[in-house]
């Protein structure tokens, strides 16, 4: 039999226009920004990406289980090319699964380096962390080359 703390409920995405994500991270992060969480992406997909220019359009996500992430919008629809260290490369990365991977780095490094929302970003990480557990095995398996 399995018990109740093994089961739980798929995690969906829900994309957001930029007003919804406006008022959504104002909800959880309070004081901070949604254009701030777009700069610290900005930092780190630019260091997996280096054709990501050094400003770009970003896409909102919600995530049924409170959780909350930007992914980067590339104007062609083309998919990106993740570099993570001199010897790995992980090609064809959508931008939802983008999004995925930098603010993973993202939420992170925040709850390291910031004594502020220490347990907001923490937290989000968590979110973040089950709504790939929910993800079909192929997008699970890019998420978790990129940043292994």
């Amino acid at each position: 039999m399995i018990s109740s703390s093994h089961l739980h409920t798929a995690v969906m995405h829900k994309e957001l226009d930029n007003l919804q994500a406006a008022v959504i991270a104002k909800n959880i992060f309070g004081s901070i920004p949604v254009s701030s969480l777009r700069n610290n992406a900005q930092l780190f997909l630019k260091g997996l990406c280096e054709d990501w220019p050094t400003s770009g359009e970003w896409q909102g996500y919600r995530l049924t289980n409170g959780g909350f992430f930007l992914a980067p919008i590339r104007t062609d629809g083309s998919c990106f090319s993740l570099k993570h260290g001199a010897n790995f490369i992980v090609d064809r990365v959508n931008s939802r699964l983008t999004g995925v991977i930098v603010f993973l780095y993202v939420y992170a490094h925040m709850s390291i380096d910031s004594n502020d929302f220490v347990n907001v970003w923490a937290r989000q990480h968590e979110l973040l962390q089950q709504y790939i557990c929910c993800l079909p095995e192929s997008e699970r398996s890019i998420i978790y080359d990129a940043i292994n």
